[in-house]
């Protein structure tokens, strides 16, 4: 019953229905879990990544955030660099 109501509750979330929050964040964890590599994958290529988050503009992500984020795919790659590097 509990997953029922849950698809239900989340089926509705559509879009701008979906806090502002929640699809910048949507945006920024996926590229960290596929630009990072983890003790269960290698890290995908930036031109992989980039490729599969433009194609899944629309769907996945907000299109709107997805162009912010190719504007500025640079600088968030130098800040993933320089925070990792701290590690």
């Amino acid at each position: 019953m509990k997953n029922r109501m849950k698809q239900v509750i989340l089926s509705r979330l559509k879009g701008e229905n979906i806090h502002i929050f929640a699809r910048i964040i949507a945006v920024a964890d996926v590229f960290d879990a596929f630009f990072s590599e983890r003790v269960y994958k290698k890290p995908w290529s930036i031109e992989k990544t980039i490729s599969w988050m433009k194609e899944q503009s629309g769907n996945h992500f907000d299109p709107s955030l997805i162009d912010i984020f190719l504007e500025n795919v640079d600088l968030f790659v130098t800040l993933y660099n320089q925070y990792t590097a701290e590690k």
